[in-house]
């Protein structure tokens, strides 16, 4: 597991190095880079990115050209923000294909409520399907963040451990997400590269 939030520039291009050095050891293997974005950003995109990030990402770009031929090593990156990744990541031979995996939709989402709901002790007008008709466009992190606040909430409201969640807790909770936080779209990013095919 790596952790890019210490240490100097020069120490992140030593992990990097190690991580693939450890993954050709022990191969089958495969290497995990969640929120490749923050690593591999458009070098020269902004204002902010630094000769020192620049470097980083050479070095992932050179890590995973050294195991092009290396059998059962593969990169998996995932993203939230594919566009801002830096195209060279993406050409052949890298992370060259792309999977979207979509939003939920109406019976995922009604799925969802129930999955992290049954901790929870339910009142007898609690209705998943109308949460979920409620939720368009919302994730999974969303509605568990969702029933996580209702609980909270319901909790403080009552005092108590001894209370039923009400769909008026968990719609309230719905309202006030929508509010406070940021609900995730899908980029464009895959509709421009299917048009572009």
């Amino acid at each position: 597991r790596l952790n890019f939030s210490h240490g100097t520039h020069g120490e992140h291009e030593q992990r990097i190095k190690e991580l693939f050095a450890e993954a050709r050891k022990h191969k089958p293997s495969i290497i995990f880079i969640d929120e490749i974005d923050s690593l591999m950003r458009q070098r020269g995109s902004s204002p902010g990115a630094s000769w020192a990030t620049d470097t980083t990402a050479n070095q992932v770009l050179q890590e995973i050209d050294g195991i092009r031929d290396s059998n059962y090593v593969f990169v998996v990156g995932a993203t939230n923000a594919p566009d801002a990744i830096d195209a060279a990541l993406l050409r052949g031979g890298r992370l060259s294909t792309q999977i979207e995996i979509p939003l939920p939709g109406d019976l995922e989402r009604e799925k969802l409520f129930v999955l992290y709901l049954k901790r929870a002790k339910l009142a007898a007008d609690v209705d998943a399907k109308a949460l979920a008709a409620k939720t368009p466009r919302y994730s999974g992190a969303d509605i568990k963040d969702i029933c996580e606040k209702a609980v909270v909430h319901a909790f403080e409201a009552h005092r108590s451990a001894d209370f039923s969640l009400t769909q008026a807790d968990l719609e309230a909770a719905v309202a006030n997400y929508a509010r406070t936080s940021r609900v995730y779209h899908v980029p464009e990013f895959f509709k421009k590269a299917s048009a572009a095919s």
